[in-house]
């Protein structure tokens, strides 16, 4: 079963792992004068507000379809399940 009751409990995906590894001796201006927030910015300005997917948009044989996505939270007990 997973749960997420704290973000600070959690492990990190491995992906971000290594790109924190790659990234760590690294210096930058932050706060948003850094060129992860400048490539960010760019990659905002492709998004077609029209399109259902965050950046960009759909090419001509790509589909968005519905997908049924289990809870993680419908396995697990509620104090009110004690009531």
């Amino acid at each position: 079963m997973l749960r997420f009751q704290c973000d600070y409990q959690e492990g990190a995906h491995p992906s971000i792992l290594k790109k924190m590894k790659e990234t760590n001796y690294e210096q930058t201006a932050g706060y948003g004068n850094d060129p992860y927030c400048e490539s960010a910015r760019k990659k905002q300005k492709l998004h077609d507000p029209e399109s259902p997917i965050l950046i960009g948009r759909l090419k001509g044989d790509e589909v968005i379809t519905d997908k049924k996505i289990q809870s993680a939270r419908d396995n697990q007990l509620s104090l009110f399940d004690f009531m």
